[in-house]
């Protein structure tokens, strides 16, 4: 088995945004399925830093067949990145209840300093090309 390349780990200062973000919502339960994310893999179209996760949570792992982190309503944090959301049921906007912490979205973007990009690189996350 590869080993896990922990979101905390590899991005930091992105984990604790998103962490912070999470902890202004009434529900606390979102930032505690924070540590639980790990990274599994990239875009591979050069030119953006998206990436994709899985949780360590057998209720919430794709690896073990979960299909609750799919489909996510997105939501724009304060740092310009959007974090998916998904639900058992489906979500409506403004809802959170029973809803499991996803995806980010970052539509082709990155820190000023190409901060996601250099962490994801780092840690064995290679794009097809070089983001811009």
């Amino acid at each position: 088995m590869t080993e896990r390349k922990y979101l905390k780990d590899v991005l930091p200062r992105l984990y604790q945004e998103t962490k912070s973000w999470l902890e202004t919502l009434e529900d606390s339960y979102l930032a505690d399925q924070l540590p639980h994310l790990f990274i599994v893999g990239r875009c591979r179209c050069g030119q953006c830093s998206d990436f994709s996760m899985d949780s360590d949570l057998p209720h919430l792992s794709s690896a073990n067949g979960s299909k609750l982190l799919t489909r996510p309503l997105f939501y724009d944090m304060d740092n310009g990145f959007m974090l998916g959301l998904s639900g058992k049921d489906g979500l409506t906007e403004g809802e959170h209840q029973e809803s499991y912490v996803s995806a980010f979205e970052l539509v082709g973007r990155d820190y000023p300093d190409g901060y996601i990009n250099t962490q994801l690189e780092a840690h064995g996350f290679t794009s097809s090309k070089r983001v811009i």
